[in-house]
């Protein structure tokens, strides 16, 4: 499998059982994911893909998927991009739309396909990083 997770609190996990990381993203609370560097993220050794967990209590989790070629696909989810959300990751507030937030279940959907292949999966809605016009609470650059 070649999968390393690197938890909140900043220890690294080779080769994590599915069922615990189920259990985690399922049962998890704040106490553990917003705990440390406030994110979580899965390495693929094999396809070098990254999925990088970060949690908010009332909204699920954000899900960023980084392919090979250091594209950054977005988890879309129900939210609005006008309700503003704010997880801590590294001590910062980080301003994400809800809209890119998913439910626990679908998130631990998504992490279980990333176990088995590598890859984002297609149990949820994705887009390329870029195109979603949301620049984290700052204006654009002209």
């Amino acid at each position: 499998m070649s999968v390393e997770f690197f938890t909140p609190p900043g220890e690294f996990v080779a080769d994590p059982e599915p069922a615990w990381l189920a259990r985690l993203v399922l049962d998890g609370d704040a106490t553990f994911w917003n705990s440390g560097a406030g994110q979580g993220s899965l390495s693929h050794g094999d396809a070098e893909t990254k999925l990088i967990l970060t949690y908010d209590e009332a909204h699920g989790f954000y899900l960023e998927y980084v392919t090979e070629d250091k594209q950054y696909f977005v988890s879309l989810g129900e939210g609005s991009f006008d309700e503003v959300v704010a997880p801590h990751v590294g001590g910062d507030p980080l301003p994400l739309p809800a809209a890119f937030f998913v439910s626990p279940l679908e998130a631990s959907r998504v992490v279980e396909e990333f176990l088995c292949s590598g890859t984002r999966g297609q149990s949820i809605k994705w887009g390329l990083r870029s195109e979603q016009g949301w620049h984290y609470g700052y204006p654009d650059a002209e």
